[in-house]
């Protein structure tokens, strides 16, 4: 009878278990390699930048492979060693890029080493393979830092479940290896997945703005737009790293991938979000990024050194595949080069690097709604108020974030009615309030908007472990949250309402006992 009472409970207790650490002391005591090298504390020792040596072809699946050649790796860590960079991170060890950390260390560059993960059980084998190239370059070279990446976005690309992922961990630390992850946020802050990143030594979060939607002051998502290379898109980079940081105490939690491409030379997804994707703009972004980051305490490897020609067609980057990097193909820097350089001086001089000076001239001109010439600050403060009101705009970056706070009114406003204009999907009646503001853009801008968006909603589908975005991977972790919580009180119910009737047949029980008693007596 007990246990009929208290099945309910049992199965909230059950139910629970899953949400508790599997590691609570985290991953375990490094051994091997592992044990001549003490992690740094902090995640701002880690301040380099994402690497590729693809030229041309890349790593294609249809077998036209490029090899990575030792004098192109050997040109490129020279190029970075005279910028001052002193990490990369990479993403594989095949078509010898197994090559690359020992070239690297002879630059004074160290290398967190990627490991590549395909789908399936062949994946799992493809991976023992990389590690086995690992093992062979750690055994030739003591110099090398013993930290590998499993895999590459694992959990939102869902190509391993997570128990394999977590055997491949274990395999990894007897190996005597550091383990870094490499994923989203949304993964991160998935509660299923929680053991999975305390049993790693390193997390690194994938966020850019470029595929992340303008969500209004009610959390809903506005699809066709994209977020600013501006300081708020930075901000957002470092707010979802540092809820991951806080989330996960015991681990070292840093920036692994964040950038903005320089251009999108697609001709039809790309156009809506074209007017932002230019070298100049890809500068701003990564400068307030640096910043921000500094300002945070976290380290980071911004994305990417070199544009990789082969990406043209890679599923939902498209058009700005190729011109994601600081330095062209061809190796000629682009204006963040610039920024990275002195980023990495100022870390290894240990000096401050300086905020951006011109983000708040940047906002108005990258603005496609702007105050008219002369509105007074008082109707400038409406015009904030209006758009920053309830539903529409979620502004409360303009008082949080500090390169944008101390912006002037006409710099808030022009940000506040770009962000409605863009959730409106470019309207006429809402770039007007009261006529007092208007497009900085020509009609025929407008209508490439408009032409964009429509060709955006008719891309290809995408290959089943690429059909949930950054967003939309976020949406099915919050309908999944709401799920867990309808269970839960469906649970709680139930075991209200067993608890009565049990009680009350308890108390018949001892009512009739006692009835019982009284008869023998």
């Amino acid at each position: 009878f007990f246990f009929v009472a208290m099945s309910p409970f049992l199965c909230l207790v059950l139910y629970l278990l899953p949400f508790t650490s599997a590691t609570p002391n985290g991953p375990p005591a490094p051994t091997g390699y592992a044990s001549r090298y003490k992690l740094p504390s902090s995640s701002t020792a880690f301040k380099g930048v994402a690497y590729s040596a693809f030229l041309h072809e890349g790593p294609e699946p249809d077998g036209h492979h490029e090899p990575l050649l030792a004098a192109n790796i050997d040109r490129d860590m020279a190029i970075l060693e005279q910028h001052n960079i002193k990490w990369i991170r990479t993403y594989a060890t095949d078509l010898n890029g197994s090559l690359i950390p020992s070239i690297a260390k002879d630059h004074g560059i160290d290398t967190v080493v990627g490991t590549w993960v395909n789908a399936g059980p062949d994946g799992v084998d493809f991976w023992r393979s990389e590690m086995d190239r690992v093992e062979e370059v750690f055994r030739n070279d003591d110099r090398l830092v013993p930290i590998i990446i499993l895999g590459n976005e694992l959990v939102y690309s869902k190509k391993q479940p997570m128990d394999t992922i977590m055997q491949m961990i274990r395999e990894a630390h007897d190996k005597g290896f550091y383990v870094a992850m490499a994923d989203i946020p949304p993964s991160y802050l998935d509660p299923d997945y929680a053991a999975l990143w305390e049993s790693a030594d390193i997390l690194l979060v994938h966020s850019h703005p470029f595929f992340s939607h303008i969500r209004n002051t009610r959390g809903v998502r506005v699809n066709g737009t994209r977020l600013m290379p501006d300081a708020a898109g930075a901000d957002d980079v470092l707010q979802a790293t540092m809820k991951i940081k806080e989330t996960f105490p015991k681990q070292i939690v840093v920036v692994g991938e964040s950038g903005y491409p320089s251009e999108d030379d697609s001709e039809e997804y790309g156009v809506a979000h074209c007017r932002w994707c230019t070298p100049q703009n890809q500068k701003h972004f990564l400068e307030s990024l640096l910043w921000l980051a500094d300002r945070a305490k976290l380290g980071v490897f911004p994305f990417e050194a070199f544009d990789e020609r082969w990406k043209g067609e890679v599923g939902e980057e498209a058009g700005s595949g190729p011109h994601w990097g600081f330095w062209d193909a061809d190796r000629v820097p682009k204006p963040a080069a610039d920024v990275l350089t002195k980023w990495a001086s100022a870390a290894s001089l240990g000096t401050e690097f300086p905020p951006p000076t011109k983000s708040c001239a940047f906002i108005v001109a990258q603005a496609e709604c702007i105050p008219r010439a002369n509105v007074d600050l008082l109707r400038l403060g409406d015009i904030i108020d209006w758009a920053c009101g309830p539903g529409l705009v979620d502004c409360g970056e303009l008082e949080t974030n500090p390169l944008l706070s101390t912006c002037p009114l006409e710099a808030k406003a022009s940000w506040a009615m770009t962000k409605h204009y863009q959730q409106e999907q470019w309207k006429d009646s809402a770039c007007h309030f009261e006529g007092l503001v208007i497009p900085q853009f020509s009609e025929k801008d407008a209508k490439a908007s408009l032409k964009a968006k429509a060709a955006f909603e008719r891309m290809p589908a995408l290959r089943p472990e690429e059909a949930l975005g950054y967003e939309e991977e976020d949406d099915a972790q919050e309908r999944g949250g709401r799920g867990r919580s309808v269970f839960l009180v469906l649970l709680l119910l139930l075991g209200v309402g067993v608890w009565e009737h049990s009680t009350k047949t308890l108390r018949g029980l001892l009512r009739k006992s006692e009835y019982m008693d009284l008869d023998m007596a």
